[in-house]
Order: C-alpha cells, then sequence, then structure tokens
C-alpha cells in the first residue's frame, strides 16, 4: 500500500472521478500540498489579536469537524461519543501570524488522518467523497471561491432592490465553470447520503462560518478574495418570508428538567449534531404530565430520548426549537 498525493484541485477531482464505485482504497493513507490552505488576512486594525469573530468561526469550524470526525469514528455525530484518544489524534490548530492579521488553519491534515478510521467502515469512494470533498469545498481558495460566486448568484436572484444587489455584484470570486464543478461533487456528495453527506454539510458550516466572521469585520481576505462588511452581510442574508411552524422527529440528550412550576415543566435539551441548548416547555400540560416520567430518567442516566418537537426557522436561518410534543423511549436498535 501507498500514499495518495493530492497536489492540486485538478488531481482532487480526478481522484474522485477514478474512485467512483470502487469499494476499496488502493492506498492507505493521503496528503495535500499546501495549496490545499485557506488562509484569512485582515488588513485593517488587527495587529496584536484575532478578533472576537473569527475567534468564534474557528471554534464552530473544530465543532463542526468534529461532529464529522464522531461520525466517522462511531457512527453517530454526537462530539461526546469521541474519546479523548480520538480527538487528540485529530488535533485541529490555528496558525496565527503577523501580529494576528493571517490566520490559517490545519483542517486537510485533521481529514487525512481521519481516512485511517474511515477505510474500514465505508467504501472506497465513500472515504474519498468524505475527505477530499470537504478538502476542495472548505480546505482551499478554489473550493472557496467556487462556493462564493454560487452563494453571490443565489442572491442576486433573490434581491430586488438594486442598491443592495450592486453590493454583491461586483464581487467575481470565480468563472462559471468552477462553480460547476464545486456543485457536481457537491451534488454527489448529498446523493450519497451517509458519511459524505455529512461532510458535505459540515464543508458548507465551515464556508458559512468564515462569511458569518466577515459579516462583522471591517475588510477580511479569505482565499484570495478580499470581501468588506457589507458585502458579507448581504451575502449572508436571506429572503424575509413568513415562517410557519413544522413538527420533526429528533434524538436529543436531556440537559436539565426545572419542575419549579407545578403548571409546567422547563425542560433543557442538547442537540447531538450540534451541541445547541433549547429551553422548552411541553405544548400541552396533559403530555406533560404523562410524559415527563421518560423525560427525568434521561436526565438520570445522563441519556437520551425521542422527541417530536415544533419548530420555526428564524430569520437567520437557524431553526429554533418552540415546545415538544410529545416524547419516547431510543429504539433499542438505535
Amino acid at each position: 500500500m501507498s500514499t495518495l498525493f493530492i497536489e492540486d484541485e485538478e488531481q482532487a477531482l480526478v481522484e474522485l472521478k477514478k474512485i467512483e464505485g470502487s469499494q476499496q482504497l488502493e492506498f492507505d493513507a493521503i496528503e495535500f500540498s499546501d495549496k490545499f490552505s485557506l488562509s484569512v488576512y485582515l488588513p485593517v486594525g488587527f495587529d496584536s489579536e484575532m478578533p472576537a469573530a473569527y475567534l468564534e468561526s474557528y471554534h464552530n469550524q473544530h465543532k463542526d469537524l468534529l461532529r464529522l470526525l464522531a461520525y466517522i469514528e462511531n457512527g453517530s455525530s454526537d462530539i461526546k461519543t469521541l474519546t479523548a484518544d480520538q480527538q487528540a489524534r485529530h488535533a485541529y490548530k490555528v496558525s496565527v501570524k503577523g501580529g494576528s492579521s493571517q490566520l490559517s488553519d490545519n483542517i486537510v491534515s485533521v481529514l487525512a488522518e481521519a481516512l485511517k478510521s474511515a477505510a474500514g467502515k465505508m467504501t472506497g469512494e465513500q472515504v474519498l467523497y468524505s475527505i477530499i470533498g470537504v478538502a476542495l469545498i472548505a480546505g482551499c481558495s478554489w473550493g472557496w471561491k467556487a462556493w462564493l460566486e454560487s452563494r453571490k448568484e443565489e442572491r442576486l436572484q433573490e434581491i430586488q432592490a438594486q442598491e443592495r444587489r450592486l453590493a454583491v455584484e461586483s464581487l467575481t470570486a470565480s468563472s462559471t465553470q468552477q462553480v460547476e464543478r464545486l456543485s457536481e461533487v457537491m451534488e454527489k456528495m448529498a446523493s450519497m447520503g451517509g458519511a459524505p453527506a455529512k461532510a458535505l454539510e459540515a464543508a458548507e458550516k465551515i464556508n458559512a462560518s468564515y462569511l458569518k466572521a466577515a459579516s462583522q469585520t471591517e475588510r477580511s481576505v479569505i482565499g484570495e478574495v478580499e470581501i468588506d462588511r457589507d458585502t458579507a452581510k448581504e451575502l449572508r442574508a436571506k429572503p424575509r418570508r413568513k415562517s410557519e411552524p413544522r413538527r420533526i422527529t429528533k434524538e436529543m440528550r436531556v440537559v436539565d428538567v426545572n419542575t419549579a412550576d407545578v403548571s409546567q415543566s422547563v425542560i433543557t435539551l442538547e442537540d447531538l449534531e450540534d451541541s445547541t441548548q433549547s429551553r422548552v416547555t411541553f405544548s400541552d400540560r396533559l403530555v406533560d404530565a404523562t410524559q415527563v416520567d421518560l423525560v427525568h430518567e434521561a436526565l438520570r442516566t445522563r441519556g437520551t430520548a425521542v422527541f417530536r418537537l415544533e419548530v420555526r426557522e428564524a430569520d437567520d436561518g437557524e431553526i429554533r426549537v418552540e415546545s415538544i410534543v410529545s416524547v419516547q423511549e431510543v429504539p433499542d436498535d438505535t
């Protein structure tokens, strides 16, 4: 067996084509060249400390990576399933230079290390799309530029006001062909499900976190693309629409149960995928009275339960949990 060395995005795309339909890998390690590094340069005002917006961005990226690694290692996106040894093996680092004006991380190195665990649990095709896919989308300037250009085109279709269109029209990050090639990779990852789909989700969240940080910073140069605060804000915006409540079923961790109010229990739930916590109540007092014991049991065992939740999408695109419709134990086969 040998090491697959990925020199640039062209070779990465070729390797993805070659592996399609394959069950086995013909190598036992993967390495990426220095071209797979998405650097951030802050030209205004940061020469001694990292801005809070980018601290938050890298923190969130680390969590996104850990959720993907937990899925690859243990079959669950719950970060808490990762052992200390597993987390140490996938150590995430951010390099700070030029005071604090030049930032970069080691995403591709973390991804390369994940191959050892992934190889024994997935097909060769799934492994490479999960690892090279993230490296292409969120680990190099080529993918960042194409992703940014794609987001620009989406916003131009949504924006009606000419003044707001001007804020993004002047941004030219990549060519149409580049966008199409990246879109093909992303569509393939989504259609595969499992780890590749989780990898796509992580990669898009990582890019979105960069864009959020840029929207809170006067000027940023990310992956060789200069973007100011107003342009980033406009690229992040979503068209306003009335948000209708909907119901979802999801396994959640019970963090706290407050029964101080005899009329209703206040329950703190933690999302297994992104660790977001929500303080909610039952939508019906009768359900509260008959099913709250299941919640107490999940809390006692520091475990989880399956919740039927009423949720609503907020203006920023985040999903907010509004109430608990019902709860049941986790089935034995999950």
